[in-house]
């Protein structure tokens, strides 16, 4: 029986759907010629390699501001992939997770038999806030036992983002047998001193996806960062063989390479422009019907409608072919939250008129 649920498929293909996350821009359109160069060819046909080689190296020249080497990067499918492969090689036995946080840590905290300890924050600003207390006091029961920290940054689904001042005390705070995953699957999105990339600690391990950062759901590449050769070896030791398919690790090498790294990084700035100008809109729009918005700066909003729960609220959005994310399924979040996707502004007025019209049917007063 299916116990988890994660979306995707073509149930809601005829719906506008901000239920997801991911680039508010389309593919780049080179895209859709690679992909058409590459079945040409039948790449989709041969194996892919195990190694990796040259998809590690264009990993490492997009990331030449943070210094890391092509040995420092393991191959996977994304996010949720590198997660289970920590807690299979790091076995921990507590498992310190900031939240509210995607990914799957409840579960495979259950399934390893590790101490779940969750630690909220403040994510009213834009710079998550939590108190580091609550973690040193938990490195002071635990700290004999083999720890787990797991962040989201930006956080997901709150949108704040992390300081690297933090994540210095958060490594200063904690036993050293206690390793930080970072993921960081839209760490497109933050800059140089916000990515824990910058911090070059043996103790981070931070995991990536250009399946949102490109808007390439449907095929899967996503790679883990680890400081320390060991954990390398290990990661790609218990990983899958072939993580990533022959399409998808040949179309992220050939678009570095076909693009370059200023067309990878044009591309990243073009989206981070949409974006800001879109969040505008959608903020504007939807504080005016008494929705509040939480400060975001990855591609998705935290709202908040005091005067309707879910599931009431799909309900009233399904006439209007209209799909949100009920973001009770994070911890510390009730039915009055959701996360919504900023999309391309026509689709983003489709989704602000429906909230709108849904708080006006509800008696609230909007402007």
């Amino acid at each position: 029986m299916m116990t988890r649920f994660h979306g995707g498929g073509n149930e809601w293909l005829d719906y506008y759907d901000f239920s997801g996350t991911g680039n508010s821009l389309p593919p780049p359109r080179i895209i859709d010629k690679l992909l058409y160069e590459m079945i040409r060819r039948r790449w989709h046909t041969i194996r892919p390699e195990h190694s990796y080689t040259f998809y590690r190296e264009k990993i490492s020249e997009l990331l030449a501001p943070f210094s890391v080497e092509p040995n420092e990067i393991v191959p996977v499918s994304g996010v949720s992939d590198a997660l289970r492969l920590s807690f299979l090689i790091f076995k921990p036995k507590v498992v310190v997770v900031l939240e509210p946080c995607s990914g799957e840590h409840r579960e495979l905290s259950r399934l390893f038999g590790a101490k779940y300890a969750p630690v909220t924050f403040n994510f009213e600003e834009s710079i998550c806030n939590i108190d580091l207390s609550k973690i040193e006091s938990l490195s002071i029961s635990y700290g004999d036992k083999k720890g787990l920290i797991v962040v989201s940054n930006p956080s997901n689904p709150a949108g704040c983002m992390y300081e690297n001042r933090f994540f210095e005390l958060l490594l200063d705070a904690t036993p050293r047998n206690w390793l930080v995953f970072m993921n960081e699957a839209f760490g497109d999105y933050l800059d140089y001193s916000h990515s824990a990339l910058s911090l070059h600690s043996e103790r981070v391990v931070v995991a990536r996806s250009f399946n949102k950062t490109l808007g390439l759901q449907g095929l899967r590449a996503g790679y883990i960062v680890a400081r320390e050769k060991e954990l390398v070896t290990k990661y790609d030791a218990v990983r899958d063989p072939w993580p990533i398919s022959t399409l998808a690790a040949k179309l992220i090498e050939m678009l570095i390479e076909e693009e370059g790294l200023s067309g990878y990084r044009s591309f990243i700035e073009r989206s981070k422009r949409s974006l800001e100008t879109e969040k505008k809109y959608i903020y504007k729009m939807l504080t005016r019907a008494s929705y509040r918005l939480y400060p975001s700066v990855a591609p998705y909003i935290l709202i908040e409608h005091a005067w309707i729960k879910h599931p009431q609220i799909d309900l009233m959005l399904d006439k209007y072919r209209v799909r949100i994310r009920d973001a009770s399924t994070y911890y510390g979040l009730s039915k009055n939250f959701s996360r919504i996707a900023v999309k391309t502004r026509s689709k983003n007025k489709v989704l602000t008129w429906a909230l709108r019209q849904i708080a006006v049917e509800s008696g609230i007063i909007v402007y």
